[in-house]
């Protein structure tokens, strides 16, 4: 599984050929990384088919397969929010579950898991416990929000949402004309706040009041 880095480098090199140094000063980061990242991305692109990297001048990718490439990419760049959503609306999910839900090796998964804690460091930390599974420190607030934002941001997430949509479009229905419902509106639009609600609906910890207590939002 390629890094956020490399998914970047892939994406310049489609564009144009670079030289080493210029890639490093692009990318913010060392020529003797970029060695190792090159090395990888041909790595994978030539276990995928898609083609190789030409390395006897400049950086170029060689491929016959350019579309498929592309969407490819795509789907590597919404696979780690796909798998962060996962688990966020999961209590309590195995390493194992999760390879076997995404068709992934352990080893990959792990890759994605680092990667986000990069991504998200100033705001959660996933951890990784014996017969405890994947942890991800974040307060039912937090996790709302952070649902929420995923479901306004990837649209094509490609996710089950259908009983918290429809919880949540009836939950709205029922307040529309509420004082609270006004306030909440000069800040944010109609979809920011059905995703909210919808958020809400996802978020584990919620649903278990939701069964326990028939609470609402």
């Amino acid at each position: 599984m390629l890094t956020n880095r490399q998914i970047k480098i892939l994406q310049h090199l489609l564009i144009h050929s670079f030289y080493g140094t210029e890639l490093a000063k692009v990318m913010k980061t060392s020529r003797r990384t970029i060695i190792r990242d090159i090395s990888t991305i041909d790595d994978w692109l030539r276990e995928n088919n898609y083609g190789y990297i030409d390395s006897s001048k400049k950086y170029l990718i060689v491929t016959k397969r350019d579309k498929a490439l592309k969407i490819e990419i795509q789907k590597l760049k919404v696979q780690k929010y796909r798998i962060l959503y996962q688990l966020l609306s999961c209590k309590n999910i195995s390493i194992s579950e999760i390879t076997e839900k995404f068709f992934s090796s352990k080893r990959d998964i792990e890759s994605i898991i680092k990667n986000l804690n990069e991504e998200y460091r100033h705001l959660f930390t996933i951890s990784i416990q014996p017969r405890k599974g994947i942890l991800i420190s974040l307060s039912t607030y937090e996790r709302i929000n952070l649902i929420a934002s995923l479901l306004f941001s990837f649209v094509n997430l490609n996710i089950d949402t259908y009983e918290a949509k429809k919880n949540s479009y009836l939950y709205l229905e029922n307040i529309r004309h509420t004082k609270i419902v006004e306030r909440i509106l000069r800040y944010e639009t109609e979809t920011q706040l059905c995703l909210q609600i919808q958020a809400y609906y996802i978020c584990p910890e919620c649903q278990l009041k939701c069964n326990n207590h028939g609470a609402r939002p």
